[in-house]
């Protein structure tokens, strides 16, 4: 699969435009939280007319408020935070983005990390560094999207370093995904 298309999607997905040509993808500049403020904006507007937003930054935490005002009915609705931190975390100078937040650029052969722990674990159990031996480096073989916005996924990966067939999983949640920035 061409990789380039691959991580033009993904950059667009994000919100970084990327020069013609590029040979590279340009993970650098993405602010994927912007991305996500957008999306979840789009959602909590579809029956109002669209929103006037004015983006107030908070320099002590990473967190911005967002107020938005009807052009409609001219009534202001209440400021909800946004957590920069939701989809994407960082560990030992490596940034992951969650498929639960990023399933909607998921495609048939990217690389990602399969969780292999628990299905009961939290979101918080599945970031600490010490359940990092419980993510397995996988592909995705297939994306599949049913009726609304589900996905489901094919993964394949080496259930061990001696193997030489792989395993192929299917009916695989995004909540197990996760994508390794740069990768």
């Amino acid at each position: 699969k061409d990789l380039e298309s691959v991580f033009a999607k993904v950059n667009d997905a994000v919100g970084v435009s990327v020069g013609s040509g590029a040979n590279a993808p340009n993970f650098g500049t993405a602010k994927p939280w912007e991305y996500l403020a957008n999306q979840s904006v789009a959602h909590q507007c579809k029956s109002a007319a669209p929103p006037v937003p004015t983006v107030k930054k908070d320099k002590s935490a990473q967190t911005q408020a967002i107020k938005f005002t009807s052009t409609a009915t001219k009534t202001k609705h209440a400021t909800k935070p946004v957590d920069l931190n939701v989809g994407n975390y960082e560990l030992e100078g490596t940034t992951y983005l969650e498929g639960t937040t990023y399933a909607k650029v998921l495609e048939e052969g990217m690389p990602i990390q399969l969780w292999m722990g628990s299905a009961a674990a939290t979101d918080e159990e599945k970031r600490d560094l010490r359940n990092y031996n419980h993510w397995k480096m996988a592909l995705l073989a297939k994306v599949v999207k049913k009726r609304g916005e589900a996905i489901s996924c094919y993964v394949s990966y080496l259930k061990s370093s001696a193997d030489d067939d792989e395993t192929l999983e299917s009916n695989v949640s995004p909540s197990r995904i996760r994508l390794v920035l740069g990768s």
